[in-house]
C-alpha cells in the first residue's frame, strides 16, 4: 500500500489544479473564451465594437457656453440610454480636452458608433449634446451652449 501511496497523490491533486483555465474572461472582448475560469490579461479589444477600449482614456474636446462666452466652473454628466455614466466638475468651459476613463463607456455597454450626451450646468443653466463613440476614443465636439 505505501509505494501505491506516491501514485495516487498526483492523480488526487491533478484534477483539482487542472479545472482553472487560464484565459480572456471579459465577454465584451473580442478575445472572449468562454472556458476561460481565470483572467490571464490578454483581453483585446481591437477592431471589435469596443475597439475604443485599447486606450485607457476616452478624450472628448469640447466647450461650455452662456451668451457671453465660455464659462468657468460647471458639472458635467455623461449620459447613455437614459442612464448616468459618469459625472464630474469641469474647471474650464472654454474649448478643450477631458479625458473620461474608457471603462465607464465599457460598463455602459457602448459601442463604436452609439450615440451619448454630455449634459453641462452651470447655476441654474444647462445645456446638452449628443456625441459618438469612435474606434479610437478621440471625440471631437463643439460647445454646449447653456442657458
Amino acid at each position: 500500500m505505501k509505494l501505491f501511496l506516491p501514485l495516487l497523490i498526483p492523480l488526487i491533486i491533478l484534477p483539482i489544479t487542472s479545472c482553472q483555465k487560464k484565459g480572456c474572461t471579459n465577454e465584451k472582448s473580442g478575445n472572449y473564451d468562454t472556458k476561460a475560469t481565470t483572467d490571464d490579461g490578454s483581453c483585446s479589444y481591437a477592431g471589435g465594437l469596443y475597439a475604443y477600449a485599447t486606450n485607457t482614456f476616452i478624450s472628448i474636446r469640447f466647450g461650455v457656453a452662456d451668451t457671453w462666452g465660455p464659462i468657468g466652473q460647471c458639472d458635467i454628466e455623461i449620459i447613455y440610454n437614459g442612464q448616468t455614466i459618469h459625472s464630474y466638475t469641469r474647471n474650464s468651459g472654454g474649448f478643450t480636452y477631458d479625458f473620461i476613463e474608457s471603462q465607464y463607456f465599457l460598463d455602459a455597454n457602448v459601442l463604436n458608433g452609439n450615440s451619448f450626451q454630455i449634459t453641462a450646468r452651470s447655476s441654474s443653466m444647462s445645456g446638452s449634446a449628443t456625441f459618438y463613440m469612435n474606434t479610437d476614443g478621440n471625440i471631437e465636439g463643439n460647445f454646449i451652449m447653456i442657458n
